[in-house]
């Protein structure tokens, strides 16, 4: 009866453990579901810690020194009892009744026990595997992935020290991607070598899964030096293989006063490593597709700052700082053709200094030259900068620039300028970051065209607003600086009320434009000293209507024409032309109209002279909630006071 119960007990409990299991909890929570069950067999325990050499020790002091003195079996120690087998096992502390009942539970318990002691075990590491792929979903640089997974496989492996290392094949070299775990930077450069024959990495290597020993100083396959310099004794390398080939090693290392390193930790080693190598195969595959993306994504990036800056020299910093990063180079300049020049300069650059951006230059025969030799529709990878360019030989020495990556920006399919990707050691590209680069010149070459565009609608936008604020002030000497004074001090309200650059942008516009309508106006009423009749008034009050229409067909304006439209409102209601009241007045035109009526107080008139500065604010109060919002009025105030 009692072993029916036992093991009707063992398969319920492993049922909630391989849930537990796919949800990826804790030991904690398998010995939390251990308590429940064995309370349903009047079995109380205080508690219970397992141990395995794959699980961090994570008990007490006391309760640790218990666990390693007590021999293989079942043992008692005044209500602890220890249950252990070849270093793993579990300790229970049993409630003083229940000792009894539990000495005969515990005998015929005990396979059921290291069932979930391994259970446990690998429920961690599977847990920390998953955390480890979470990591690695959310970083973006390579580097930063390695060390992730260094970090974590030295953690669970309860390590000192551990380093992932890369394998270069082509020169049959080792080296360290830092930073390490635990180690400083110059001991992470130290971590270079050839791959000989008698290396542990050649062993690893050669019977693909991992080399160990705990005795490093007297293993034929380790350096002694490296067993000195880094005071290490067990120490196991991992081999990592992607697509079939070295990809890298892990090291992992422990002093020597440390525990060795068991069989089961460096199976373990290799469990994890086998889903390490899948991930790095994706990932390698995908890599071509993020960099693509990333590409895409700062250009887009850059396309929307192009916008906001309205500046094409800015346009041109951003390719550059752009291009730096994507392609990780260690200085990267823009040239373009000089006007009424065949000479390519250098108009934006990061990593060089100020005297090459001043003095290296191409000739246009130059640059078709090398277009002839080297370009096939790719980017031109030239090896030695400096043999080709032997006028400017001692300027490259002297940068340090030993190689670089160039491709022609087409524009209109003519050679608009180059993008130069310098290196200042050796490196080697392949086919798809020549992929890559052409994809990004091509974006850049549409950026450049899209910027001159915008340029030119600027520059045609900015010449039409100045044709009709000088035709508006003709028709109005009185109004000649008016509306450029109204303009600012509308921006400077927008801009303490938080408006974003493209409301700020419009309200400029309609400051600038909002009496446009006034052309339509005969000029005596326009300066009539006395108060206007009905007939003149209507025509009056027709302005904002004319004016919003005047404008709302010319690109660009579209926003500054509804300002326009509404900013003889009032607050109160009583406005023109369409009698809005309060928050159903654009914010802008709210702004625009306190603005417009500062500047107008400011300002002589025929029929009255300016009004001094307590005037104006006393005149604010009085209107504040009637004609003017009453927020606008307390920002144009304090930005009065301040001598604004």
């Amino acid at each position: 009866m009692m072993y029916q119960k036992i093991k009707i007990l063992s398969m319920n409990f492993l049922l909630d453990i391989i849930k537990f299991f796919t949800y990826g909890l804790y030991v904690r929570k398998s010995i939390e579901i251990l308590k429940e069950e064995l309370k349903q067999e009047n079995l109380r325990v205080k508690d219970a810690f397992i141990f395995h050499s794959l699980l961090p020790p994570l008990y007490e002091k006391e309760v640790m020194q218990i666990f390693h003195k007590s021999p293989d079996g079942i043992n008692w120690h005044d209500g602890i009892c220890v249950v252990k087998k070849d270093g793993k096992g579990i300790i229970f502390k049993v409630e003083e009744e229940s000792k009894p009942h539990f000495k005969n539970w515990i005998e015929v318990a005990r396979p059921f026990v290291f069932t979930l002691i391994e259970i446990s075990a690998y429920n961690y590491i599977n847990n920390e595997i998953m955390a480890l792929i979470n990591e690695i979903a959310e970083t973006d640089r390579i580097e930063d992935i390695y060390d992730h997974i260094t970090v974590r496989i030295a953690r669970i492996l309860k390590a000192d020290l551990a380093v992932f290392t890369l394998y270069d094949s082509a020169n049959n070299m080792v080296y360290a991607v830092g930073p390490g775990y635990n180690l400083t930077p110059e001991q992470v450069n130290i971590f270079r070598f050839k791959l000989e024959g008698n290396s542990i990495a050649r062993v690893a290597m050669e019977n693909r899964k991992s080399y160990f020993t705990n005795d490093a100083f007297n293993d034929p396959y380790i350096k002694k030096k490296f067993v000195k310099y880094f005071n290490v004794k067990h120490v196991i390398c991992s081999p990592i293989f992607v697509f079939g080939s070295p990809f890298g090693f892990i090291y992992i290392a422990r002093h020597p006063e440390k525990e060795p390193f068991m069989d089961e930790e460096v199976e373990l080693l290799d469990y994890i490593n086998s889903h390490i190598s899948l991930l790095l195969r994706f990932l390698k595959s995908l890599d071509g597709f993020r960099k693509r993306s990333e590409a895409l994504v700062n250009l887009d990036k850059a396309g929307r700052l192009i916008v906001a800056e309205m500046d094409i020299g800015r346009v041109f910093d951003l390719i550059v700082s752009v291009a730096t990063e994507l392609f990780n180079a260690d200085a990267c300049s823009l040239m373009l053709q000089q006007e009424n020049e065949k000479i390519f300069r250098i108009v934006s650059a990061s990593g060089l200094s100020e005297k090459y951006r001043a003095s290296h230059y191409l000739t246009l025969e130059e640059v078709l030259r090398v277009k002839d030799e080297h370009y096939k529709g790719k980017p031109i990878f030239i090896k030695n900068f400096s043999d080709v360019i032997e006028r400017d030989r001692d300027l490259i020495g002297r940068e340090g620039i030993v190689s670089v990556l160039s491709v022609p920006i087409l524009v209109d399919e003519e050679i608009y300028g180059i993008l130069n990707l310098y290196s200042k050691k050796e490196v080697r590209y392949d086919e798809e970051s020549f992929d890559i680069l052409e994809a990004f010149a091509l974006e850049v070459s549409i950026a450049i065209k899209n910027a001159e565009l915008y340029e030119k609608a600027v520059r045609t936008t900015s010449s039409i607003i100045k044709v009709l604020s000088e035709l508006e002030s003709q028709k109005d000497s009185y109004t000649m600086n008016h509306s450029e004074n109204v303009a600012r001090l509308a921006v400077r309200i927008g801009i303490k009320m938080g408006l974003s650059e493209d409301e700020i942008d419009a309200l400029y516009k309609a400051g600038l434009l909002h009496d446009i309508g006034k052309v339509i106006v005969e000029k005596q009423i326009l300066r009539k000293p006395g108060p206007l009749g009905e007939e003149e008034r209507k025509e009056m009050e027709e302005h904002p209507v004319i004016g919003a229409r005047i404008i709302s067909h010319i690109k660009g304006l579209e926003k500054a024409s509804e300002i326009v439209l509404h900013h003889h409102e009032r607050y109160d209601g009583k406005g023109y032309p369409y009698r809005l009241k309060g928050e159903e007045i654009p914010l802008c035109a709210r702004i625009l109209t306190v603005a417009d009526s500062i500047e107008a107080m400011m300002s002589e008139r025929p029929y009255r002279p300016s009004m001094s500065l307590e005037q104006i604010i006393e005149e604010l109060k009085r209107e504040k909630g009637k004609q003017f919002d009453p927020k606008v009025v307390d920002v144009a105030i304090n930005l009065l006071l301040a001598g604004n």
